[in-house]
């Protein structure tokens, strides 16, 4: 099996959700500087690059990242490319042939916000509507 990580990086100045803390990367102290050893520091918000929302995150209650079985993250997937200006809701879903599909990632255009040159967020991205989420659930 061939395992590809589609995973965002995290750096400085990157990009984040509204009214989130940038990412700061940096260090403590240095050996160079004098110090007795070099120690590195990382602060980000949980919506910084990559990451998963739990169900807590919209559902009073929901399962939190302790819940979560990582063997469910690993395995065959097909990947959907959501046309531009698409939204992926329960319409969307039902027109694909998901028949026995466990594992969907779905390649949008939000992967041109990501640059090297910081950006203003764009409100206008690709997203999972609830009717979509509950398509899902629905079907496994």
């Amino acid at each position: 099996m061939e395992i590809i990580d589609i995973t965002i990086g995290i750096k400085n100045g990157m990009l984040v959700w509204p009214g989130d803390e940038v990412a700061i990367i940096g260090w403590k102290s240095k050996i160079a500087d004098g110090a007795i050893s070099n120690v590195s520091s990382i602060q980000i918000g949980a919506h910084v690059g990559t990451h998963i929302d739990m169900p807590l995150h919209f559902i009073e209650g929901g399962k939190t990242m302790d819940d979560l079985d990582l063997k469910k993250m690993i395995g065959k997937a097909i990947v959907v490319e959501v046309p531009c200006e698409s939204q992926i809701d329960a319409g969307f879903l039902e027109s694909l042939n998901l028949d026995d599909v466990s594992r969907i990632l779905f390649k949008t255009s939000n992967s041109s916000f990501w640059d090297d040159s910081p950006k203003d967020f764009v409100e206008e991205y690709t997203g999972l509507e609830p009717s979509g989420a509950e398509w899902l659930v629905a079907h496994g």
